[in-house]
């Protein structure tokens, strides 16, 4: 309920307004909106009981006793109409309006999709409570309406401002144009080979700001693999024409991808180093696995560790990359000078003596840990992929980016295409506004840490705890959404948002239809129901 001061004196109003849901035939501004565009700290919204609004309506400012004579609820707003036996009467509204529309209708529609929520869960929260709420069918009209065109405006002059701060204009030579590396990783709205939706992000690697996503529906390819591939090229191609120097990118192995920047030669194609060493813990943890190669196990973290060493120190040089790999064949086989090697012809580390080497499992060389070993680090893919490797470079920041996401977007939650495009504007909002956040001190100024155990190296870990996030942007889009309706350009319900094309169907059926009699006829489960 809005925070007013009441008196029945101060409402004579004789408002008739008892239809469902005005949605939208406007008549302009009201001075019901003032106050949130303006920002004003004073528009505060409370939750009030039915018995404590009933108390204010017993005595007219005239003295005599007042009569309800109606009350009725518009989604969350309430309307009671009163008279006293003097027959004074008026109408009293428990939110003020902008145009036509109860404010606390649509700011609630608008929190509910800003927040990252979900109409159903803001709905059983609602119905547990018994706390009034609008339909549906009114979310998602206001939503198309209001609430996605302000997104998308807000999102797109963002978008703009950030890419000014990496653009060239043309004129410079080339020794003075700003390059950006680029981390590039792709998201499907669903785990395993039937998403319906794929998003690509290009961040920038040293400002951690995501430059541009693209949304890509199954419809438009020939398959869900396919989608992360037409997604980085419609990324890429759009930092480009915006005047985007790209130096080099950062992606995961995906065949797709590599495929496109292999015929740009001007582009430095990195790997993610963490994915790269996933999988071969993987293959490696597979193998160690059988009784016959159990011996391999203990080495599988030395072998890891050595790939980001010499991803680190390889000075980006793919030849010592290379030779530094498999020189790990050999040191675990106790051998730790390779004279075949043009570069990197022995060990980094000291002379072993006898005594330092009694405790140490080495691999006989031939043996089944061992060959099983030197099968996975000679593959012909790996020793290609090897020379991707030679920036040091990971896209851990974008899978953080990806993990936030799921606040906005979570894949358990099916969302149409405009729908799922703005979602993941707010998710690229929300980071951008608070990626380079501080970390939190106590107060001794001291950095504030936490402990946490890891799953996955089995051991205790520190992590940092930043200040908290803002979210300026949503103060921003909720008086933008208020603008928008007390304008009365639009009716509520109407799409504003640009058709996304015939190849962005609702249903990624396909084949139509039939008829729904036939097919709950002809519907049988394994247990025979029907």
């Amino acid at each position: 309920m809005k925070d007013t001061s009441f008196h029945p004196s101060d409402f004579t109003s004789d408002s008739e307004n008892e239809e469902e849901i005005d949605c939208g035939e406007d008549e302009g501004g009201d001075d019901g909106e003032d106050d949130f565009i303006s920002g004003d700290d004073d528009s505060q919204y409370y939750v009030v009981h039915k018995d404590k609004i009933r108390e204010r309506f017993k005595t007219c400012h005239c003295g005599e006793p007042l009569l309800i004579t109606e009350q009725f609820t518009t989604g969350s707003m309430l309307t009671v109409k009163y008279e006293c036996t003097s027959f004074h009467r008026g109408t009293w509204e428990s939110q003020p309006k902008v145009g036509r529309m109860a404010e606390g209708n649509l700011l609630t529609s608008a929190a509910i999709l800003f927040a990252g929520g979900s109409y159903q869960k803001f709905s059983d929260i609602c119905n547990t409570l018994k706390l009034k709420l609008f339909s549906e069918t009114y979310f998602m009209n206001v939503q198309r309406t209001f609430l996605l065109p302000a997104i998308n405006d807000f999102y797109i002059s963002q978008q703009e401002f950030t890419l000014d701060a990496f653009r060239n204009a043309g004129t410079e030579s080339p020794e003075d144009q700003i390059q950006v590396t680029l981390l590039g990783d792709g998201r499907c709205d669903t785990p395993g080979h039937n998403a319906k939706y794929c998003s690509y992000s290009l961040m920038e690697e040293t400002s951690q700001l995501i430059l541009d996503f693209q949304l890509v529906q199954v419809s438009e390819t020939t398959s869900s693999n396919a989608m992360e591939r037409l997604g980085f090229e419609r990324s890429l191609d759009f930092l480009e024409e915006e005047g985007i120097k790209i130096d080099c990118i950062v992606t995961d192995r995906h065949r797709g991808v590599g495929a496109v920047l292999k015929k740009r030669r001007d582009i430095n194609h990195q790997f993610d180093l963490f994915h790269f060493a996933k999988s071969i813990t993987k293959k490696l943890t597979q193998e160690a696995s059988r009784r016959a190669k159990k011996d391999l196990g203990p080495w599988i973290k030395f072998i890891v560790n050595h790939l980001w060493h010499i991803s680190d120190t390889c000075q980006g040089d793919d030849v010592l990359l290379q030779e530094k790999w498999l020189s790990m064949l050999k040191h675990i086989g106790n051998i730790h000078v390779f004279p075949e090697n043009s570069i990197f012809t022995q060990c980094a580390h000291p002379h072993l003596d006898r005594a330092d080497t009694d405790d140490i499992m080495w691999l006989r060389p031939g043996s089944p840990p061992h060959q099983a070993l030197y099968n996975i680090a000679t593959n012909k893919t790996l020793l290609k992929d090897l020379s991707h490797l030679t920036g040091f470079k990971h896209t851990g920041t974008v899978e953080v980016f990806h993990s936030m996401l799921l606040k906005y977007a979570p894949k358990r939650q099916h969302y149409f295409f405009h729908g799922m495009k703005g979602r993941l504007q707010l998710a690229v909002l929300d980071h951008n506004e608070n990626v380079l956040r501080e970390q939190a001190k106590t107060l001794e100024d001291e950095a504030r840490r936490s402990a946490a155990f890891s799953k996955r190296t089995k051991r205790w870990v520190y992590r940092r705890l930043f200040e908290g996030k803002t979210y300026e942007f949503r103060e921003y889009l909720m008086a933008d959404v208020v603008r928008r309706q007390a304008s009365g350009q639009y009716k509520c319900g109407k799409v504003v948002l640009p058709d996304p094309g015939p190849d962005i169907s609702g249903n990624i059926a396909p084949e139509e239809r039939g008829d729904k009699q036939a097919i709950i006829d002809g519907y049988m489960t394994r247990f025979g129901l029907r």
